[in-house]
């Protein structure tokens, strides 16, 4: 298994104090959930709208950007092989 470099490490403590559990986050709605099939499909290629990338930063599901691009995408996976 490779190192995960510490920049890319997440602070699950930090995480969990400001968002709550993970598992919490998870199992709730996701912007994804009202997406259509087109726009599920750009993201199965390495794409990510701004509504996600809320998502992921802030556990908020908001419903004003779904054009995924693929900068936004390596933007929120950084070092994240395509």
């Amino acid at each position: 298994m490779a190192a995960v470099e510490p920049s890319l490490q997440v602070d699950w403590e930090a995480f969990t104090e400001k968002q709550g559990s993970i598992r919490t986050i998870l199992s709730g709605p996701c912007p994804c959930d009202t997406c259509n099939e087109i726009v599920r499909w750009q993201c199965s290629q390495n794409a990510a709208c701004a509504d996600f990338s809320t998502f992921v930063n802030s556990g908020k599901v908001v419903n004003k950007d779904r054009f995924p691009t693929r900068e936004r995408w390596h933007r929120l996976f950084r070092g994240s092989d395509d």
